[in-house]
């Protein structure tokens, strides 16, 4: 049986997607952390390492660095290691996109890894403010396994921008009537962009199943305008307790502006944050509260459990399958590093 299956990796404070498509071509969504990277971040590698070898692979397809920021790419070099085994770098990686500049990487490993690959013809920047229409997916489904994939949004307003997340890579991927947007930082001046240039005479194109939110859920990302065009049914976040992401704020605006999907057998914890100026402690990362939040919608937060003090903080991979034979969709969540699997069932695009 057939199925496209996204992994949504907890990595920290970072982001991080593998996607393995249904004639199982790998591709990876940015892979990075500044905070419990030394466990989090271990444990996604490992998690995509066992994938490949499950599959019989030692290399990932295509791999997609959405913006230079290096909490979306700093643990592509200990991946590197683990695939390869040797510990000498094999840059495992066949076709490798970027957003911005290849200058703008700053990172040693992503540095090495973007020279192997533009020597071989495999480095691919996009142009300035580049999006596909709604009928012309860059990488259409007869060469990626079913899967029609578009590029939403990249260089906005242009390449050489100063700001990073402008410039990052939107994709959406589109199987059997499911689509999915993967959104890595792109904030309001992206989504404006897609809502008012690239896709404004096609805006229902961009309604989705579900919406991996900009910008690990910051207030500067997810509008009210982007939230009533993708009408997400679910949303993704990947975050820690380094900032206050995703904030509550946010969460309010999915619950404003959509109907996100429940399921009684997933039940599960999110959280969200709130800044408080009043806070003693110093550091980015004790300036915020904490709402811890027990549900059975379909928000799911990578930080599945936080705690002001920072010392029960839990995380989890979440794990989204859809398959052919009657399109339906199933979720599973590992809550730990431990990796304690709950599975939602199949169930049909009416929720039920």
């Amino acid at each position: 049986m057939a199925q496209l299956r996204f992994i949504f990796l907890y990595v920290g404070q970072g982001d991080g997607t593998f996607i393995i498509l249904p004639d199982n071509t790998t591709i990876l969504v940015d892979l990075g952390s500044l905070k419990n990277s030394e466990t989090a971040g271990k444990n996604a590698v490992k998690t995509i390492a066992d994938e490949l070898t499950a599959l019989g692979k030692t290399s990932i397809d295509y791999l997609f660095i959405t913006h230079s920021d290096r909490d979306h790419n700093n643990l592509l070099w200990e991946l590197d290691l683990k695939i390869t085994g040797t510990g000498l770098y094999s840059y495992p990686f066949t076709n490798v996109y970027i957003g911005g500049e290849k200058s703008n990487y700053h990172d040693f490993y992503v540095g090495l890894l973007l020279n192997n690959k533009e020597t071989a013809g495999k480095l691919t920047l996009f142009g300035d403010s580049d999006h596909d229409t709604s009928t012309t997916p860059r990488w259409p489904a007869a060469s990626m396994g079913g899967v029609d994939m578009y590029l939403l949004s990249a260089n906005v307003p242009t390449r050489k921008n100063a700001l990073p997340n402008p410039k990052s890579i939107v994709l959406m991927l589109s199987y059997q009537g499911w689509k999915v947007i993967l959104s890595g930082d792109a904030e309001e001046t992206a989504e404006d962009y897609m809502l008012h240039t690239a896709y404004a005479t096609t805006l229902a194109f961009l309604k989705s199943f579900a919406l991996k939110l900009g910008h690990h859920g910051a207030e500067t990302a997810t509008t009210d305008g982007w939230l009533q065009a993708v009408l997400p049914d679910c949303s993704v976040i990947s975050s820690d307790q380094k900032w206050g992401h995703p904030y509550c704020t946010v969460l309010k605006r999915l619950e404003d502006q959509t109907t996100i999907w429940t399921n009684s057998n997933m039940k599960h914890g999110y959280v969200c944050g709130a800044f408080n100026r009043k806070r003693s402690r110093s550091g980015d990362d004790a300036r915020y509260n904490w709402t811890n939040i027990d549900d059975t919608r379909l928000i799911f937060t990578t930080l599945v459990k936080a705690d002001d003090a920072q010392l029960s903080s839990v995380g989890g991979h979440y794990e989204l399958l859809i398959r052919d034979s009657d399109q339906k969709i199933n979720f599973k969540m590992w809550t730990g590093l431990a990796g304690v699997a709950q599975e939602s069932g199949w169930f049909n695009a009416n929720g039920t």
